[in-house]
């Protein structure tokens, strides 16, 4: 699998492939983005933010998000992976594995002193297996915007 980092340049052609590996990660409620939308927020994203795509014979076939953060009290970043999703039809295939080590090893080229991600309890064992350690506890506040929706 080979990696390639959306940009204005590339987005419309990869965007369909980026779309159906994260469509499972939708969260009901929430608007989702266009597909012009996605090929506009690409062409805005600032310099901290990658969203890599993995190709496999020319297909996208895996998608993953890495925002670095600047600390105020580090001279280092901290990285979040985010958004790590393989296409329905090409999971257990090793590309969800290959596209984490792509986030982190580009971690490793910023320098960057951590690495953080969130993930679901039946996903700790597989982040687990990508050297990455349950630590502390994850919480958040789902704000409603199923009335907005509405509106």
């Amino acid at each position: 699998m080979n990696y390639i980092i959306l940009n204005k340049d590339n987005c419309e052609f990869f965007v369909d492939g980026y779309m159906s590996c994260v469509e499972d990660l939708n969260n009901s409620g929430v608007e989702l983005a266009t597909r012009q939308d996605i090929i506009e927020g690409i062409s805005k994203q600032p310099n901290n933010y990658h969203v890599f795509v993995g190709i496999d014979s020319g297909e996208v076939v895996a998608t993953a998000s890495l925002i670095m953060e600047k600390k105020l009290r580090y001279k280092q970043k901290c990285c979040h992976i985010e958004d790590v999703a393989v296409r329905p039809d090409k999971r257990h295939m090793g590309y969800g594995k290959q596209i984490v080590q792509c986030c982190i090893n580009t971690a490793k080229q910023y320098n960057c002193y951590k690495v953080k991600l969130n993930c679901h309890p039946r996903l700790v064992a597989f982040y687990a297996n990508q050297g990455i350690s349950e630590m502390q506890m994850h919480m958040f506040s789902s704000i409603n915007t199923a009335n907005k929706l509405a509106n």
